[in-house]
């Protein structure tokens, strides 16, 4: 999975707080110099504070996609949980028309597309509005003694 890249506002927000504006520092200046003028910028702590809480406020979305096992469903509600391969748990919401799809992939590995939700700050996933699920062709992977267990394979069939 390809995390978004962080805003220009995260990145300044994490190089003050590297520098240690407003706590060993008391300002951070910057300046530029163009061909028509002098620019210069002061980031103290209550601009850093600014910063802070239009970065929070952000919540970074874009199509992408999740790998993980549907551990949990609720059709009432067209919420469901994954979790990731990093252990990570996401929330899905859903429209009803993937109720079938969401039940067939319940306990199963799949990716999932839809619009993901980013935390601004960890730029970890938080949710999916979901809009597909994709199941690769786990059954015809091997399981690990080599064959399939009697008991997956009546699942699968119906016996």
């Amino acid at each position: 999975m390809q995390l978004p890249a962080p805003s220009a506002g995260s990145r300044t927000l994490a190089c003050l707080d590297d520098v240690g504006v407003g706590l060993r520092f008391q300002a951070l200046t910057l300046e530029a110099e163009g061909p028509a003028k002098r620019t210069i910028v002061m980031l103290d702590r209550p601009a850093r504070n600014r910063l802070f809480e239009i970065v929070s406020a952000t919540t970074s979305a874009r199509d992408d996609r999740l790998v993980g096992v549907l551990v949990e469903a609720d059709f009432e509600s067209n919420t469901a949980r994954v979790r990731t391969t990093g252990g990570q748990r996401i929330a899905i919401r859903s429209e009803t028309e993937l109720a079938d799809s969401i039940q067939e992939g319940l306990r199963r590995q799949a990716e999932f597309l839809g619009e993901v939700s980013y935390d601004p700050k960890t730029l970890e996933s938080r949710s999916v509005s979901l809009r597909r699920i994709v199941r690769g062709d786990w059954d015809s992977m091997p399981e690990t003694s080599g064959r399939r267990s009697r008991s997956a394979s009546s699942q699968r069939s119906g016996r």
